[in-house]
């Protein structure tokens, strides 16, 4: 058996209303009401096998060759925060 709980006390006036109007208790109506939704789900036509992700995945690796690369692009950047601050700024003056 299943139990729910209606938190919205207007829907649970709306659906007091209407299996009244229907000459039904609240809980069978809600139970039609359930059961008609749920008849009405179609499943997928197809499946598909969930992938394993330490097997389809692998960590990125960057290859750095100090022969053609000077230095990394941000070597020049003592303060982040201040780079940072100094870029915002930058970015609403053009």
């Amino acid at each position: 058996m299943l139990t729910i709980q209606v938190n919205d006390a207007r829907l649970e006036q709306q659906l007091i209303e209407q299996a009244q109007a229907k000459g039904k208790t609240a809980e069978q109506l809600a139970t039609s009401i359930l059961a008609e939704a749920l008849n009405q789900l179609d499943p997928l036509p197809f499946s598909f096998p969930r992938l394993d992700p330490t097997q389809h995945s692998r960590p990125l690796q960057f290859d750095v060759d100090s022969e053609t690369d000077n230095a990394p692009v941000f070597e020049h950047v003592t303060d982040t925060v201040e780079f940072a601050n100094e870029l915002r700024q930058n970015a609403w003056k053009r």
